[in-house]
């Protein structure tokens, strides 16, 4: 793909794709984004940061934890079949559908 993920890390990845979550910019304060894309290199689906946690947002003025480093140290995402879990360390978890990128729940 052309497309840039500042700071993206890949958080999931098997044959049919990976999980890649990034920053929206370059600051001491940014929102993430969760994106899979396809083995072929194509963007299949983007959720923003207001379909995230919030806890998962960069604000290097509070405290480690709201780091880049530090939040992304508590951020884990596995698959199984077509459910794609999000989960935040002392936060919660979050369940999408792999095919759209629907959020399907969210438990505290």
């Amino acid at each position: 793909s052309d497309k840039i993920f500042l700071r993206g890390i890949i958080y999931q990845q098997d044959t049919d794709g990976a999980v890649i979550i990034s920053l929206n910019q370059a600051d001491k304060k940014a929102d993430r984004s969760m994106t899979l894309i396809d083995r072929t290199g194509n963007v299949k689906w983007m959720v923003g940061q207001n379909e995230l946690f919030d806890k998962m947002k960069v604000d290097e003025n509070k405290n480690y934890w709201s780091t880049f480093d530090g939040s992304a140290r508590s951020i884990r995402v596995a698959r199984s079949g077509n459910l794609l879990v999000l989960m935040q360390e002392g936060v919660g978890i979050m369940g999408f559908d792999y095919t759209t990128g629907k959020k399907l729940f969210t438990l505290d």
